[in-house]
């Protein structure tokens, strides 16, 4: 009982850590598909200018190539970044269930302080009774 609370703390603590950087992994998420929109809606504009500019189709293709590469890296980190995201929920849950254990360990163990305390509260207040019937007997 006497390293519960510390170990309680310190699954607290780590489950905090844990929901940090969850929400860490989703911001990166959120940045990571805004890239990939601005690149999508990028492409899409130039496309409609490379159709109407013969000259313009030259450069285009060259641009193109690199746009379609920093898309393809940039779904390839969003799949990483989902691959994480569901570890740390998995962690997470993990770690708040260990939480769970310890707080139940702790309440338990104090009910049954309570429980060990008003016992012995009892046994004296049967003892004290006693002596003051055994002094009430022998004054008679």
């Amino acid at each position: 009982m006497r390293g519960v609370p510390l170990l309680l703390r310190l699954a607290q603590h780590d489950l905090e850590e844990r929901r940090s950087d969850l929400g860490c992994i989703s911001r990166a998420r959120t940045d990571t598909e805004t890239a990939i929109d601005a690149i999508n809606e990028t492409i899409s504009a130039e496309t409609s200018i490379a159709m109407t500019d013969p000259v313009g189709m030259a450069v285009f293709s060259a641009w193109m190539s690199q746009s379609t590469r920093s898309r393809a890296r940039l779904r390839d980190r969003f799949q990483e970044l989902n691959k994480s995201a569901d570890a740390a929920r998995e962690n997470l849950r993990d770690t708040a269930a260990q939480v769970k254990r310890l707080e139940i360990v702790l309440d338990t163990a104090r009910s049954n302080e309570r429980r060990a305390s008003a016992k012995q509260a009892d046994v004296m207040a049967d003892e004290l009774e006693a002596v003051r019937w055994a002094e009430f007997i022998s004054q008679r």
